[in-house]
């Protein structure tokens, strides 16, 4: 009975985690944090890219199955003044559909973009006209902070056919090679 008892006596001292034992484990856990790191982060801006280049397609098909839809022309411009369907001069900030806007301009959609994150630009605005077809054809690049590498194209073509780069860092309109401001 003594020994037995002496046993679960030692048997309830090395209970738990000594000091030596819980700095190891914090140590082995910030290596493997550290190494993660920059994945997890070049993951992050990859998804954002993605988010910015969809949302930009999906607002460019809204407009033109609008213009098909109402037969009227639709126009996707970077944002001007909030709650305004008068465009702005920089994509960067953002985009707006507005529709019929030679007639009585509606604010059909707006997206502003986030600080910090992939910037739009653009040389012109896009208008689809009541059959669909696009009366500016315009391509825009898609940058973050990383540059052109891994930048995003996107690109309307005259029948108003949206179409997207399957490969960060080149142009879906082929050369010139995709420019990053």
């Amino acid at each position: 009975m003594f020994f037995s008892s002496s046993l679960l006596l030692r048997s309830l001292q090395h209970r738990g985690f000594t000091l030596i034992e819980l700095l190891v484990t914090i140590a082995i856990v910030a290596i493997f944090m550290s190494l993660a790191a920059p994945s997890f982060q070049t993951m992050l801006l990859n998804n954002r890219m993605a988010a910015q280049t969809d949302e930009l397609t999906s607002a460019l098909n809204f407009a033109r199955n609008t213009a098909l839809s109402q037969s009227v022309n639709v126009q996707v411009c970077p944002v001007g003044a909030t709650h305004s369907t008068t465009c702005g001069g920089n994509w960067g900030l953002g985009w707006m559909v507005v529709s019929d806007p030679s007639g009585t301009p509606v604010l059909s959609q707006s997206k502003r973009s986030k600080t910090g994150g992939p910037v739009v630009s653009s040389t012109a605005n896009v208008t689809f006209d009541a059959r669909g077809l696009s009366t500016t054809p315009t391509s825009f690049s898609i940058c973050d902070s990383r540059g052109s590498p891994f930048g995003r194209s996107v690109q309307v073509i005259a029948t108003g056919f949206v179409q997207v780069g399957d490969t960060p860092g080149t142009a879906v309109w082929g050369l010139p090679a995709l420019a990053c401001p």
